[in-house]
């Protein structure tokens, strides 16, 4: 018999291996009573949901990693009797393993003594979510946990007004859940067809062009494969550590199939939190700063299926920067330039942005082809990585860098300047004017509208009867802060 609770307080899922969907037979397995199981088999889904969901929250992490738990995080919301027992069941059972490498920091949950906790490599593999709490003691405690977040928030009428805006928000769940399923199926299934190609340490460019092509002509919607700049990011510090431990290297055949395994998680979860309306309180990191949201954390390919409260059946809509990133380094220009005569670069630069036409100027300048969606996101990455988003040492050694300066000699100085004492410090000002506009002007004046909207970083979503006003006040908003006026695609977010 498995125990499953009647909602009352918490309808949250805890995601556990799919192996372990029957929960209560496994702990009946490794004699647990069933008073026990009753009692505490959300204990050993919250562990186990602690591991697998960690990539979805933490970037330094993908699945079958060691993810670093706060001991006394976990104490203090199982107790540190239950807590010493679940680890024990699990570590015993062969359902995780741990790295028994002790470090004092941050680690999931908490800062504190931490050790690393794994998904052994029998059980990694699509999770599945449970609703198994004692509903009167620990799904209480986490819904008690929660209102108090959403309390907190109360001080801030900025986020709250987003967090109330966001809770009008609905998704149409069983096809994006099918999507879902679709992607990590068919990506899964292309990787392990080509695994001859990639089961190696390293590949050329060359090969790596020609096996994401093949994916973009096999299924261009479902295929989801990384660049070969995120694919190395992820690759190279893997191997550093490899080496580091006396450790076989890990594949690029291995990383594919992790990271396909960490979208379908993390898309599920956050279509689990939205159907559920379970949305973590917005957060914004720093005072001006992007706000994030569940909404900015969804892949696009999921927006589709979403709808405001009120209106079922309408379509909502999208009001979209074009050629966005480039286009944002414009406020900065203007802020260098402001009591200056602009340079006949710099304007031409922000004429090109504000074209939404720069990404294919510069591709045909430099002789680079962007012939689809496939070539121009590669291009795209390898534009931003080569000149915006490293080192000035990489940018002027670099194609890029060289053609730029030739090109647009002031506004790679101002960029070269950004970069001087740390190369992110450009990213950031670009993020933070980003926000200044969208957030503090754009969305502020929604509010004092009484208009529902959400943002996506760059991006506005609002109903189809408000587009009309959202793309005046974001026109307005760049006008008096950049003197230029975005070009600006208002899509419908339709099937």
């Amino acid at each position: 018999m498995a125990y499953v609770s009647t909602f009352t307080f918490n309808p949250r899922p805890l995601y556990v291996p799919g192996m372990l969907a029957d929960l209560p037979g496994y702990l009946r397995a490794n004699g647990w009573t069933e008073p026990q199981i009753l009692h505490h088999q959300d204990k050993v889904a919250y562990i186990l949901d602690c591991i697998i969901t960690a990539p979805v929250y933490d970037v330094r992490y993908s699945q079958g990693d060691f993810v670093n738990i706060s001991y006394n995080w976990l104490v203090q919301q199982l107790g540190a009797r239950y807590t010493k027992l679940v680890l024990t069941l699990l570590k015993d059972s062969g359902v995780i393993d741990c790295d028994y490498r002790y470090w004092n920091g941050q680690g999931v949950d908490g800062a504190g003594k931490n050790l690393g906790y794994c998904i052994t490599s029998t059980y990694v593999g699509k999770p599945v979510g449970v609703l198994i709490y004692k509903q009167e003691t620990f799904g209480k405690k986490l819904w008690d946990q929660r209102h108090d977040e959403e309390h907190q928030l109360k001080k801030d009428r900025f986020l709250n007004r987003i967090h109330r805006d966001m809770k009008e928000l609905r998704l149409d769940f069983t096809p994006a859940r099918d999507l879902n399923e679709r992607i990590y199926d068919t990506t899964l299934e292309f990787i392990v067809a080509h695994r001859a190609t990639v089961d190696k340490t390293k590949v050329t460019k060359k090969a790596y062009a020609a096996l994401l092509d093949a994916a973009f002509e096999a299924d261009e919607l479902h295929i989801q494969l990384p660049s070969r700049a995120k694919l190395r990011k992820v690759l190279l510090p893997r191997q550093l550590k490899n080496r580091e431990q006396h450790e076989p290297e890990t594949t690029i055949y291995a990383v594919l199939k992790a990271r396909a395994l960490d979208a379908y998680t993390s898309n599920l979860v956050a279509l689990e939190k939205l159907r559920n309306l379970q949305l973590k309180p917005p957060t914004r990191p720093i005072k001006g700063s992007r706000v994030y949201t569940a909404l900015t954390n969804l892949a696009s390919c999921f927006r589709q299926f979403l709808y405001h409260a009120d209106a079922p059946a309408e379509v909502l809509v999208n009001i979209d920067i074009k050629n966005s990133q480039p286009f944002m380094l414009n406020l900065l220009l203007a802020d260098k330039y402001r009591y200056q005569e602009l340079p006949a670069d710099a304007e031409h630069y922000m004429d090109l942005t504000a074209s939404g036409k720069f990404y294919e100027h510069v591709a045909a300048a430099m002789k680079i082809p962007m012939r689809n969606k496939r070539e121009r996101r590669e291009f795209k990455g390898w534009f931003f990585a080569s000149l915006f988003f490293c080192k000035n040492q990489h940018t002027v050694a670099g194609k890029c860098g060289k053609w730029f300066e030739e090109h647009f000699p002031n506004v790679y100085q101002l960029i070269r300047d950004m970069k001087f004492a740390r190369y992110q410090d450009l990213a950031d000002a670009m993020q933070k004017r980003e926000a200044s506009v969208i957030l503090d002007t754009v969305l502020k004046a929604l509010h004092a509208n009484k208009v529902w909207a959400a943002t996506i970083h760059d991006s506005v979503v609002c109903r189809p009867d408000d587009a009309a006003l959202v793309r005046e006040l974001v026109e307005e908003a760049f006008r008096l802060k950049a003197g230029i006026v975005p070009g600006l695609d208002v899509e419908p977010l339709q099937k």
